[in-house]
């Protein structure tokens, strides 16, 4: 999903013959005309270079003798330098780890096969034992196998036989529930809920770990290539939001550490 319209981002391309080589330009345009994983870490990085741009003056990813070019170099015309990388950060590393979307995918489709359209299922899925909270090195994890394994571990003769039973009396209310080692998941169907359909998991997208989580991993590999630029002055990081809990949970809770916790870790 964008987040500017296509106007806003025409305009930013139109102005970034500043800093950009014509190829390059070219390549932000592809980018920016497809789907794909890293399609926001683009925007963003068009967008911060842009507003620099209006700041001072702009290099993008500069050769500076090291082993690894950044993003960006910044010029101010008082003689203010920095180098920066821009990284967006998402939590689609965790959702592929906890692919509780996907089960709800598989579900729909399985509905459909056995022409129950009319709603009333509900699915809850259980995480790992032993509870995470912050300070207790424990990452948050669903219950849930690979999805490669969701047809012989959770999809086979027994769900089918529950869907099975719905289909011929829909009038009666059932669960389904698998309990093993890896796997812990209740499918419930109620009557009188049709035309409702729902799903419940405990969250596995908080930072229960200060230096294992989506920010910090994100802020250390950037830290990383910075420091192998070859440049000697200042360095930063733009953090940017790519679809990402941590960055939006400024006040925290029990288990998880906020955003400057996470940040001031770092540092």
């Amino acid at each position: 999903m964008a987040l500017f319209s296509r106007r806003v981002l025409q305009k930013m391309l139109d102005s970034s013959h500043l800093y950009f080589s014509l190829a390059e330009r070219q390549n932000f345009c592809n980018l920016l005309n497809k789907v794909h994983d890293n399609y926001l870490s683009a925007e963003w990085e068009l967008a911060v270079l842009h507003a620099a741009s209006h700041l001072g003056t702009v290099q993008h990813e500069p050769d500076l003798s090291g082993g690894r070019r950044p993003d960006f170099l910044f010029c101010s015309e008082s003689g203010f330098s920095f180098i920066a990388d821009v990284t967006a950060v998402s939590d689609r590393g965790l959702h592929k780890q906890n692919p509780f979307d996907a089960l709800q995918e598989e579900f729909r489709h399985q509905q459909r096969r056995f022409g129950l359209r009319h709603g009333g299922f509900s699915i809850d899925v259980r995480d790992w034992p032993r509870r995470a909270f912050r300070g207790s090195r424990d990452k948050p994890r669903l219950k849930l196998p690979k999805i490669s394994e969701f047809h012989t571990k959770i999809f086979g003769g027994g769900f089918r036989t529950f869907m099975e039973s719905v289909r011929q009396n829909p009038n009666v209310p059932r669960e389904y529930r698998i309990n093993s080692e890896e796997t812990v998941v209740t499918f419930t169907y109620q009557p009188e809920r049709r035309g409702f359909g729902g799903g419940s998991h405990p969250a596995f997208d908080f930072a229960a770990v200060v230096d294992s989580n989506p920010v910090y991993n994100a802020l250390s590999s950037k830290a990383e290539q910075l420091r192998n630029s070859g440049y000697n002055g200042i360095k930063g990081i733009f953090l940017c939001d790519g679809g990402c809990r941590i960055l939006h949970d400024k006040h925290g809770h029990w288990a998880a550490y906020t955003i400057q916790e996470v940040v001031l870790h770092f540092l």
